[in-house]
């Protein structure tokens, strides 16, 4: 019996599978709660914990450092900043995205230089007009030259190390590749507030260029010596705090993970910090004896 025009009877007898389905995630993607890939689900929640995936329909990342070309590049990387410390819950959702490592890199590395300029020009006015009178009699020009350009390639080459760290551990393989991939890529992300150490720095190298009265110091090097101790509290933690945090989240709320993190990663900033500021000297004294 053939269907007349306008009989609906045709299309209500199709079976589901013919209907288009409003949205299907086709992508590699996990939830970012359980970690339960999403490939070709076609609910707005996660079949394994529940989670809402609505913000999943836009598989376009939503940290804007990777929109800094259109909304200004200072405005993206203090914006990134405010959104891994005061945003993190939404930042670590980021991991069901797919996720640039380049930008995450350039992150990273716009963080090590914006920290190492102004402490390597501090520290280079420290070195001459204190530390060369004080000392030039016991070493030649030179030396004394080879001193002073090798502490910027010292500062550079710890904080390029501290902020790279993080990412060693953001690959626990219980996770899947992708997923390792994803989470090391939030992971440089957390060096945003590193930013902050750099006035910490000068304000102490300040307190000691300042003239000294007749017992040495005043209130105004005390007030730089105060800042100078609390300010690298108040970026070192956050950071600190940012990486668990990530981890935490994007790691599948591992506590185990989550704690090795919390122990090993500051045993490795000290360890680096002692290898590069301690060992680079030491061999330059060597090579100073060698070449005497």
């Amino acid at each position: 019996m053939s269907s007349e025009p306008g009989d609906k009877s045709a299309t209500d007898n199709m079976p589901d599978a013919a209907v288009e389905q409003p949205w299907v995630l086709s992508a590699d993607l996990h939830c970012p709660e359980c970690g339960y890939s999403l490939r070709g689900i076609a609910s707005d929640r996660c079949p394994e914990c529940g989670y809402a995936l609505a913000q999943l329909k836009s598989l376009e990342s939503s940290i804007p450092w990777t929109r800094r070309r259109e909304i200004g590049f200072w405005r993206a990387y203090f914006a990134t900043m405010w959104m891994v410390m005061f945003r993190n819950k939404q930042f670590c959702n980021e991991i069901a995205k797919p996720l640039s490592f380049a930008d995450s890199q350039a992150y990273r590395w716009t963080t090590v230089v914006l920290v190492c300029v102004p402490i390597c020009i501090a520290l280079e006015a420290l070195i001459w007009f204190e530390l060369y009178p004080a000392i030039r009699s016991a070493l030649v020009l030179w030396q004394f030259v080879a001193f002073a350009m090798i502490v910027p390639v010292m500062v550079f080459l710890y904080f390029a190390a501290a902020t790279g760290i993080p990412g060693y551990f953001f690959h626990p393989r219980f996770l899947p590749v992708s997923v390792q991939n994803r989470a090391i890529v939030l992971s440089y992300y957390t060096s945003g507030p590193v930013f902050l150490l750099w006035i910490s720095v000068v304000l102490a190298i300040l307190a000691a260029l300042r003239p000294r009265g007749e017992f040495g110091i005043d209130d105004t090097a005390v007030t730089y010596v105060m800042l100078a101790v609390a300010l690298p509290v108040a970026s070192i933690g956050p950071w600190w705090l940012d990486i668990l945090h990530v981890a935490h989240r994007s790691l599948r709320r591992n506590a185990f993970v989550t704690a090795r993190l919390a122990v090993l990663i500051p045993v490795c900033w000290f360890v680096s910090f002692f290898l590069i500021f301690l060992g680079i000297p030491a061999i330059l004294v060597f090579l100073f004896g060698v070449l005497a």
